[in-house]
């Protein structure tokens, strides 16, 4: 799906950020228990950190589609002061003070990451409906089982064994 600003797109777009938005504030709310051991804290500080990048790359994908600041924080519960310091700046700004610089910087450079391989997914869509240029679907078939035998591969080199869900 292309996140033009159409409809369906848009729909997209915000089903995304209030899935990011709610499971943000479960990470929270966990994170602010006390009594973990460091790796604990660790691991909560890390998880905060993941899912305020979710938070910001769906802030992103639902500015590209054309939803505006007001809406924007009416799904996601954020000010609309932060929402555009976060499409702007990263997760940093509503990331606790607390947290390990090198996790928000980490953080940073994955939502970085995670943009650019979204924006190769969308040209690559882009390009296979190009009307002047139509690649038959045993061409298409080609592609997908090329771009999954590709990415089974990198998963195993870099340690993901299961599946994830989704």
């Amino acid at each position: 799906m292309s996140l033009t600003g159409d409809g369906g797109a848009r729909s997209e777009a915000e089903r995304q950020l209030a899935h990011a938005a709610a499971r943000h504030r479960e990470v929270l709310a966990a994170s602010s228990q006390s009594g973990r051991s460091a790796a604990g804290d660790s691991s909560a500080a890390a998880a905060v950190t993941r899912g305020a990048a979710l938070v910001t790359f769906a802030l992103r994908r639902a500015v590209a589609a054309g939803i505006d600041v007001e809406d924007l924080a009416s799904i996601s519960g954020w000010d609309p002061g932060v929402i555009g310091e976060a499409v702007e700046r990263g997760p940093a700004p509503v990331l606790p003070a607390d947290l390990d610089a090198a996790l928000v910087m980490r953080s940073e450079a994955t939502l970085d990451a995670m943009a650019e391989l979204d924006l190769l997914l969308r040209r690559i869509s882009a390009d296979v409906v190009d009307p002047d240029w139509a690649p038959a679907p045993a061409d298409l078939d080609e592609l997908r089982d090329l771009l999954d035998q590709r990415w089974r591969e990198w998963r195993l080199r870099h340690g993901r064994r299961a599946a994830a869900s989704g």
